[in-house]
């Protein structure tokens, strides 16, 4: 019983060590496009190509400094967005808009 109780928490701490390993920030930049209000998502498209991003209730999305629905963001507009992966999907951390003019 012990050595069961043993392996389960070494499996725990090494799950809970992959988890902040893989939980690091990544900064991506583009043009904003695609955007889906029902399924709270839309593509950044990059340098390197388009991305998708999910949008969550805790997500940032700011213009002006001010925070925004997804739903007032314009699509063609310039954002700056730290996102990180959560349930294996790109999730916005915090996103930057600069609104086409």
């Amino acid at each position: 019983m012990k050595k069961h109780i043993k392996v389960i928490l070494t499996l725990l701490v090494a799950l809970s060590f992959a988890a902040v390993v893989s939980a690091d920030d990544v900064k991506y930049e583009g043009t904003i496009s695609n955007i889906n209000t029902i399924a709270n998502t839309f593509d950044l498209k990059t340098s390197s190509g388009n991305i998708s991003l999910y949008v969550r209730v805790m997500s940032k999305m700011k213009i002006n400094g001010e925070n925004k629905p997804l739903s007032a963001i314009p699509s063609g507009s310039e954002a700056k967005c730290e996102v990180v992966m959560k349930s294996d999907r790109l999730t916005v951390k915090e996103c930057v808009v600069t609104p086409k003019q």
